[in-house]
């Protein structure tokens, strides 16, 4: 997800394009992740931190 810095996608176009490049399992994990909303109106930045959460949760203290 950080390759965004890298290239020359502009801030808001990143979000259709990470979308459209993430494919259809991710796709449908992320549609999980941000219900009630559609990932189409999330922002790129939403659709991150939704994904890092899922990917990488907190641990409990204990």
């Amino acid at each position: 997800m950080e390759d965004f810095r890298d290239n020359s996608v502009k801030d808001e176009k990143k979000d259709c394009t990470f979308l459209t490049l993430i494919g259809p399992k991710i796709f449908s994990l992320v549609k999980d992740l941000v219900t009630p909303k559609k990932p189409e109106d999330s922002t790129y930045d939403k659709l991150d931190t939704a994904l890092k959460s899922h990917f990488r949760p907190q641990l409990a203290a204990s």
